[in-house]
């Protein structure tokens, strides 16, 4: 029995023959994306609380910083005071 293929059937096959191997595997790559950009979320998140922890100590440092200043700029204001005080006996 002599069967009959046209160009395109014979073509489509050897196509197959040539790169069936090579077929995509879409259920593996999908896990595979799922779990690097759980890994890449996770890490993100990581970068962020450090990030956040490191405002927050900056935060305080500006904090305790102003408060210096403002103590000293109290004391200087008390010292010229004093010193117009003391101007004022001599």
């Amino acid at each position: 029995m002599f069967l009959s293929y046209d160009l395109s059937t014979l073509f489509a096959v050897s196509i197959l023959q040539q790169h069936g191997a090579h077929a995509i595997d879409f259920k593996g790559e999908a896990y595979t994306f799922k779990a690097t950009t759980t890994g890449i979320i996770a890490t993100l998140s990581h970068c962020i609380d450090l990030m956040s922890q490191r405002e927050e100590s900056w935060k305080k440092r500006l904090e305790r910083v102003r408060w210096c200043l403002m103590q000293c700029l109290l004391l200087r204001i008390m010292i010229s005071k004093c010193s117009a005080v003391v101007n004022l006996i001599n």
